[in-house]
């Protein structure tokens, strides 16, 4: 977003809507089980790119 700034350069960034994935440098010391499950939420966002949403926010 900087150098968008410095050399006007139109960007869109993707904030997650409903269900972002936000990952931190301290995930790493967690316990096993939390980490598992932060992988496991890493593998699902990157794997499927789906685009879908519960029935309550389409209704």
């Amino acid at each position: 977003m900087q150098y968008a700034t410095q050399n006007i350069i139109p960007v869109t960034l993707e904030l997650g809507g409903k269900s972002p994935n936000i990952f931190f440098a301290d995930v790493m010391d967690e316990e096993d089980a939390f980490f598992d499950k932060a992988l496991e939420g890493f593998a699902l966002f990157a794997l499927t790119r789906a685009k879908f949403a519960p029935v309550q926010a389409v209704l």
